[in-house]
């Protein structure tokens, strides 16, 4: 009976832990820069170790225009990145960009670039600015 007891343990144990190594973990944080906004994203998990990040998306990101006026938009960028074996990953699209690499103990941190045509203020970018998250 003890034996039981204790295989039936073990299975239960194993079957708790299993799904804890997979699945998908949100991230968020903000970009280091002056009024410089949020980022948010999540990181698809398999066996314990990042593959995929999705989700990505910016608030309040403060941008610069060609009158010299600034400016503060949100969006998301479209689709998945793959995380390659440096634990990096970086969506581009047109001349937008956000890259970056996950850290130890549930950190990240990478790099933003933002371009916007506002209708009033003409071409807006935001300067390439650092970002940091964590494991929320």
């Amino acid at each position: 009976m003890r034996r039981l007891a204790v295989s039936l343990a073990l299975v239960l144990s194993l079957v708790l832990v299993v799904p804890a190594a997979a699945g998908t973990r949100s991230y968020s944080g903000h970009v280091l820069a002056r009024n410089g906004g949020k980022v948010t994203f999540d990181v698809r998990f398999r066996n314990g170790k990042p593959k995929s990040v999705r989700h990505v998306a910016y608030m309040n990101l403060k941008l610069r225009c060609a009158d010299d006026s600034k400016t503060f938009v949100s969006s998301a960028f479209a689709g998945s990145s793959d995380i390659d074996g440096d634990r990096r990953f970086e969506f581009q699209a047109g001349s937008d960009r956000f890259t970056g690499k996950l850290a130890e103990q549930g950190k990240a941190h990478g790099k933003i670039v933002v371009h916007f045509a506002h209708p009033i203020h003409g071409a807006c970018v935001n300067s390439e600015h650092d970002w940091r998250a964590h494991r929320s």
